[in-house]
């Protein structure tokens, strides 16, 4: 599953010379502190005091799985029927006109996702007072070859994609809309007051996301820096979310010409997209 690793590069590349120069510049450390526990990722050299290695995990003096970790940090959920209305509400991430992404990307590569961690790119919610601009990336590595084939291996991708929607941490209420692309999230007063962080939202993310047995690690990296290049991050995310279309498209449209395909150039540029749509030709000839 190499499909998707050019994307989680492109990302996470963008991202560390974003905290690079931003770190360089003097920026707050909390612009970039690892809030998955104690020992998880461990701090890089070269970034000083900052308690995080770079979001792709180069620099990083160690990695052990912090997921039992995180785990302990608890928080009650919501219920299905909980709201948070305007009048309860502190602020929300990506409220009004504001950029809200998320995207989800999948690998096999352990150098890409070596252990469980939550990375917070700018403010944690104590932090924050109004509503700002806001994305979750969840980068998550799988067991080698377990997504399968065929139609199993694209119900399994849009399986995962399909945890966010049983994600409620009390207090934390997200409002996905898939048919424009956002994912606000609405902060509530009483939780802020109670202490409410994403180390917090994080351990709920990472406990969904295991209770798929073919998940063995993810990175989550909230993002809350309004110097941050939104329009650059949706422009990849939408490129990612291609990805997963075009898995779709090839494995669907089986004798369709390349040629003529709107699809090309993202498979001309994905490796093992055409090895992909040719495997399906020859498995159902």
């Amino acid at each position: 599953m190499k499909l998707y690793d050019k994307s989680i590069q492109e990302m996470l590349g963008t991202l560390s010379e974003f905290l690079q120069v931003s770190c360089a510049g003097g920026f707050n450390p909390k612009n970039c502190r690892d809030t998955s526990s104690p020992g998880a990722c461990q701090n890089s050299p070269e970034m000083g005091d900052q308690t995080s290695a770079g979001p792709d995990g180069s620099d990083a003096k160690a990695c052990d799985d912090s997921s039992s970790a995180s785990n302990q940090l608890t928080w009650p959920e919501a219920s299905p029927s909980d709201i948070i209305m305007r009048s309860d509400m502190a602020y929300e991430l990506g409220g009004g006109t504001k950029e809200a992404l998320s995207a989800l990307t999948l690998t096999e590569d352990q150098s890409l996702v070596p252990c469980d961690q939550v990375l917070v790119v700018g403010d944690d919610l104590p932090n924050i007072s109004q509503d700002r601009a806001y994305a979750r990336l969840a980068i998550v590595r799988v067991r080698a070859d377990s997504l399968g084939e065929g139609d199993r291996m694209y119900n399994n991708i849009r399986g995962i994609e399909y945890v966010r929607y049983r994600v409620r941490p009390s207090g934390y209420m997200v409002r996905i809309s898939s048919s424009n692309a956002r994912e606000p999230v609405r902060i509530a007063k009483k939780a802020l007051a109670e202490g409410l962080s994403f180390a917090h939202v994080g351990a709920h993310y990472l406990k969904a996301y295991h209770q798929n047995p073919l998940i063995e690690a993810v990175k989550l990296i909230f993002i809350t820096d309004e110097a941050y290049d939104y329009k650059n991050l949706k422009a990849l995310i939408l490129k990612n979310e291609a990805i997963t279309r075009t898995i779709d498209h090839a494995l669907k449209d089986l004798k369709m010409d390349c040629n003529t395909c709107k699809e090309k150039p993202l498979c001309d540029e994905i490796e093992g997209m055409k090895e992909l749509h040719f495997g399906s030709k020859k498995s159902s000839g």
